[in-house]
C-alpha cells in the first residue's frame, strides 16, 4: 500500500508558521476568503495562491485521495515543487495564512466500509491525525461525498472522534459537505419525508467551519427552475436566490460564524429539453473554464449575456439539440461574495484558483 512520505523539509519551513497560525485569534468580524488550490494545475494555481496568499485565510490544497482500504495517497506530491513556495508564502503572509489541505473521497461503498466499522474509523482516524501532525499543516478538510444512508451513524462518530483527535494536538477540522436544497423546493410534489446522511447537529459540535458545495445546482431547486424557466432558459452554477435558500436551512443547526459559501471560478454547458408539461430540464455535459467559454462563445458568433443570476450565459443549437453556457466572471464573482456576506456567513471558499479564471475577481478579496 501506498504511504505519505514525511518530508525534513516541510518540516523545516512550517512548524514555526503552524505554532503561530494556531494560536492567532482573528478577529470574529472579519469576513474570511479561503480557496481550494487543484493539484492537476498546480503549476498556476500555486503561483497565483502564493502571489495573492496576503488576501487569503485559508488556503485548501485538493486534494489527498483515499484507496479503498483508507490508505491515504498523495495525489498532490506536497513534497514537491512547486508546493514549498506556496507553503513559504503562507507561513510570510500578513493574514498568517492557514494551509488545510483537503481529502476527497467519493466512493460510498468504500466510505461506508470503513467508517462503519470502529477498528477500521479509529485507524482512519489516526492517520489523518498523524498526517497533520507531522506535516505541520493548521488542519485537515474533511470533502467525502457520496456516502450511504447507512453511513450515518459512522460518519457522526468519524467526526466526532477525528475533532478530539485534531484539537488535542491544536489543529482545524473543516468539514466540506454537499449544499443541502429544502426539500419542499427540490421535490415540490414530495409527500414522504427526507433522510439525510450528514447530521447537522453533529457537524455544528465538532467541525471547527462547514464549507457549503453551493455550485453545481443544476436542478436541485425545482422550484426556481419552474420558476424563472418561463422567461428563458435558467442554468445556473449558482444562483443567489439558492444559495439563500441552503444557507438559511444549514443555519437553522449551525452557527453563520462556522458556514462559508462555497463559489464556483468555472461554467458549465448544460443541454436543455422541455418536458411534456413544458417545463424546463437541464444535465450537466461538462465544466469550463472562463477562457473555454469565452473561446466557444467566440465560435458561434455570440457575445455571453449577463444573466439574472449575475452570472455569463450564452446558447445555442447543436445537431438539432439545444445547449446553454453559465460560466464566472470577476463580476458574478463579486455578486456571490456580497451575497454570502448580506447572508452572515464567516465567509467564501473559492472552487477554484487556477490560471484559466477571470483573475479580474482578485480586487473582490479583500
Amino acid at each position: 500500500m501506498k504511504r505519505i512520505i514525511i518530508s525534513l523539509l516541510l518540516l523545516a519551513i512550517m512548524p514555526s508558521f503552524a505554532i503561530a497560525a494556531t494560536n492567532t485569534k482573528p478577529s470574529p468580524k472579519r469576513f474570511y476568503f479561503e480557496a481550494w488550490v487543484a493539484y492537476w494545475d498546480k503549476a498556476s494555481s500555486t503561483a497565483l495562491a502564493a502571489t495573492y496568499a496576503n488576501q487569503l485565510d485559508e488556503i485548501s490544497p485538493f486534494s489527498f485521495t483515499v484507496e479503498s482500504d483508507g490508505t491515504i495517497i498523495d495525489s498532490m506530491y506536497l513534497l514537491k515543487d512547486p508546493w514549498p513556495a506556496l507553503y513559504k508564502a503562507a507561513l510570510a503572509s500578513k493574514r498568517q495564512t492557514k494551509i488545510i489541505p483537503t481529502i476527497a473521497w467519493t466512493k460510498g461503498a468504500e466510505i461506508n466500509a470503513t467508517l462503519s466499522n470502529p477498528a477500521k474509523r479509529i485507524a482512519h482516524v489516526a492517520d489523518i491525525v498523524g498526517l497533520v501532525t507531522r506535516n505541520n499543516f493548521n488542519g485537515i478538510d474533511i470533502d467525502y461525498e457520496g456516502k450511504l444512508l447507512e453511513t450515518r451513524a459512522g460518519f457522526s462518530a468519524f467526526i466526532k472522534e477525528l475533532s478530539v483527535g485534531l484539537h488535542a494536538k491544536k489543529k482545524t477540522l473543516v468539514c466540506t459537505i454537499e449544499a443541502r436544497t429544502p426539500y419542499t423546493d427540490r421535490k415540490p410534489n414530495a409527500t414522504d419525508k427526507p433522510q439525510y446522511v450528514n447530521d447537522y447537529t453533529v457537524l455544528a459540535k465538532y467541525c471547527d467551519e462547514v464549507r457549503l458545495m453551493t455550485y453545481d445546482q443544476q436542478d436541485d431547486d425545482r422550484t426556481l427552475v419552474n420558476t424563472k424557466s418561463v422567461y428563458g432558459y435558467y442554468t445556473p452554477v449558482a444562483d443567489p436566490d439558492w444559495v439563500a435558500k441552503v444557507v438559511k436551512l444549514a443555519a437553522k443547526e449551525i452557527p453563520k460564524s462556522k458556514l462559508v459559501v462555497g463559489i464556483p471560478t468555472y461554467g458549465t454547458i448544460f443541454k436543455v429539453s422541455i418536458d411534456k408539461e413544458g417545463k424546463q430540464h437541464i444535465s450537466k455535459m461538462r465544466s469550463v473554464t472562463y477562457l473555454e467559454a469565452l473561446k466557444l462563445a467566440a465560435e458561434k458568433g455570440i457575445y455571453p449575456a449577463r444573466s439574472a443570476t449575475g452570472e455569463r450565459t450564452f446558447h445555442y443549437t447543436k445537431d438539432g439539440a439545444e445547449y446553454a453556457v453559465s460560466f464566472q466572471d470577476g463580476e458574478s464573482i463579486r455578486i456571490k461574495i456580497a451575497n454570502a456576506k448580506k447572508l452572515g456567513v464567516k465567509g467564501v471558499a473559492l472552487f477554484k484558483i487556477d490560471g484559466k479564471s477571470d483573475q479580474d475577481f482578485w480586487k473582490y478579496i479583500k
